[in-house]
């Protein structure tokens, strides 16, 4: 049930967004703005991070002291490479997610700089092993907290910090998660 249960969640977190839109568009407009992103990591137990990905609005926004908030989801694909081979025999582990994302932007004290806070779920395959580290399933979650700048005309261009921790959330052991410190460099495709 677990697995039948996840795969259905992660099915519905990637395709809620265009729903919501189709309903609300009537199918008349286009689809939501996409923005592209390539970045790279670093794990606290020799592991390396490359990842390729895309993110496009979410409805929700607003206004809370003095921060302006929107939301974004993102569908990431990366690769981890170890420095040597685990006990699976591989040092290459290949991680698909989705996240939704909250924004916060002060735009009077700190124009094009920006907050990002999300968690989301992710699939590892082969189940992660490395360096006295074993996960206890396929299935995690992470989350993250990134710091960044828009550049260029009209901030069609990002690049950004992240800090992302992927765990399994204690739904099988073991779990002792990984810590990653993410460079990310976006690109805005239109608008």
């Amino acid at each position: 049930m677990g697995h039948k249960f996840l795969s259905t969640a992660l099915l519905v977190l990637l395709l809620g967004p265009f729903a919501a839109h189709a309903q609300s568009s009537g199918m008349q407009r286009k689809l939501p703005d996409w923005e592209v992103f390539a970045q790279t990591g670093w794990a606290e137990s020799d592991v390396s991070s490359y990842a390729v990905g895309a993110q496009h609005a979410l409805p929700w926004r607003g206004q809370f002291l003095g921060a302006y908030w929107h939301s974004y989801s993102e569908i990431t694909v990366a690769r981890w490479v170890a420095d040597e081979p685990g006990p699976v025999g591989s040092n290459r582990f290949t991680q698909f997610g989705i996240a939704p994302v909250l924004r916060l932007q002060y735009p009077d004290l700190a124009p094009g700089f920006f907050v990002d806070l999300g968690v989301g779920a992710y699939l590892i395959t082969p189940i992660y092993q490395h360096n006295g580290k074993r996960f206890g399933s396929a299935y995690n979650f992470g989350d993250q907290i990134g710091f960044g700048v828009q550049l260029g005309p009209k901030r069609r261009q990002e690049i950004s910090l992240r800090l992302q921790h992927f765990s399994n959330g204690g739904i099988k052991q073991p779990n002792p998660g990984e810590n990653f410190l993410q460079a990310r460099f976006l690109v805005r495709l239109s608008g």
